[in-house]
């Protein structure tokens, strides 16, 4: 996936027909918009640590997974 950076907003270029995420900063908040048209705004703070967020549901999912296989 690329980012490409225009007029304060970052677009997730995923190479899909339709419109990729966009993600803006605005008065200190950010703004994610995704393929559907949908928009959520979070404190900056929050969209920091949301990669971290990420790993560790990925990480719990996998855990998981693994206790319904056992």
């Amino acid at each position: 996936m690329n980012i490409k950076v225009e007029n304060n907003q970052a677009t997730l270029c995923c190479g899909r027909k339709n419109k990729c995420p966009v993600v803006k900063e605005e008065n200190g908040n950010i703004f994610i918009s995704d393929d559907f048209g949908n928009t959520i705004k979070i404190e900056k703070e929050q969209a920091l640590v949301i990669s971290e967020a990420v790993k560790l549901i990925t990480k719990w999912l996998r855990f998981a997974f693994l206790l319904v296989l056992a």
